[in-house]
């Protein structure tokens, strides 16, 4: 709704805009009254402090979503195909610690992730939140920047505090890739480096990486399948470049010309491409991309990053078969059915 609220309207009798801490219980107020506006925009960043601890026990049937946790929101940085600016006020900010760790206390699981775009991004918050996280005894991952992970005493603290994985938006192994995606903070001649650090501590990689940009050819494939083998990534979740509405490459794209006339199901970043590259066809887009996560998740593939990695090697093999095997199943779908196989293939894989 927040990004295409006009569309969104047309069916539903309320919308709401943007962060809704705020509009959401205006609206229960007004809807209990009979006086329901169409439309509540969040008008000021709210404040994340005093959140109400999610009522976990009515979630039935997968233990995942049972288990995410927020600490921050909002991101310092602004990448060309991220929605995030659009959705959230353009501020950062932290919630108070002896909320989140009361919120992480109550997850019934061992096992839970940050739902943080960035955790990282505020280092000594971060620093203070997972001094108090470590008596918990927890597991966990969470989304950060590459090249916040050169802070060792951030590292070691997350490892202490139970980190098992680090999600680092990579997104390409090409200088000018990088600069397409308004990601030059990214230093390709550091990847290496950064995950032999992370495997030192003894955290697992899950990059992320997206095909397309307009730098990209129809070798991006195999170059991106040879460096994250070379360097020992753990695992990867791969994504199609995706214009959304609100995004900088949405108006690049729409202006250009480039914008295929296609509906909504085609931005799901896995399955279909949504706008014409400059450097392939739509459909050598996606071959490379299917055929990089084909490859990546081979027995040879796998067993060769797991050797050069050598962290968490039962959840790594784990983790990596359970890819394995849902992209497999996946091939085998027509592909009306992919589109929702490719969002819940690994929140299933997950629960078992």
């Amino acid at each position: 709704m927040t990004l295409n609220p006009e569309e969104a309207a047309l069916h539903c009798d309320t919308i709401f805009i943007g962060e809704a801490e705020e509009t959401w219980p205006q609206f229960l107020n007004d809807f209990l009254c009979k006086k329901a506006q169409k439309v509540y925009t969040s008008s000021r960043a709210p404040s994340l402090a005093g959140l109400p601890i999610p009522r976990r026990d009515l979630i039935v049937g997968n233990r995942f979503i049972r288990g995410a946790v927020f600490a921050s929101r909002g991101c310092p940085h602004n990448c060309s195909y991220c929605s995030l600016k659009k959705i959230y006020h353009n501020t950062f900010r932290t919630r108070p610690i002896d909320d989140v760790i009361k919120d992480i206390a109550s997850i019934p699981n061992k096992y839970f992730v940050f739902w943080d775009d960035n955790f990282f991004a505020d280092p000594n918050y971060t620093k203070a939140l997972l001094k108090d996280l470590a008596k918990l005894n927890k597991r966990w991952a969470a989304q950060v920047t590459a090249h916040s992970c050169e802070d060792e005493e951030l590292l070691r603290l997350a490892k202490s505090a139970g980190c098992l994985y680090l999600f680092l938006g990579l997104e390409s192994f090409s200088e000018q890739g990088l600069k397409d995606a308004n990601k030059n903070f990214n230093k390709i001649e550091q990847y290496g480096k950064i995950a032999d650090k992370l495997h030192r501590h003894g955290i697992s990689i899950q990059a992320g990486i997206v095909f397309g940009f307009d730098s990209d050819t129809s070798d991006v494939s195999e170059t991106t399948l040879k460096a994250c083998n070379d360097i020992g990534i753990d695992g990867v979740t791969a994504s199609i470049l995706t214009p959304f509405p609100g995004t900088g490459i949405y108006e690049q794209y729409k202006n250009e010309g480039r914008l295929i006339d296609v509906g909504w199901d085609y931005y799901n970043g896995k399955t279909r491409v949504a706008y014409v590259p400059k450097q392939m066809s739509p459909e050598e887009l996606l071959n490379g991309y299917n055929e990089f996560r084909r490859k990546f998740y081979s027995w040879k593939s796998i067993i060769k990053r797991i050797c050069k990695s050598r962290v968490n090697i039962f959840y790594n093999l784990a983790m990596n078969y359970g890819y394995r095997q849902a992209y497999r199943n996946f091939a085998k779908l027509d592909i009306g059915d992919r589109i929702d196989e490719s969002n819940t293939s690994l929140y299933r894989y997950l629960e078992q």
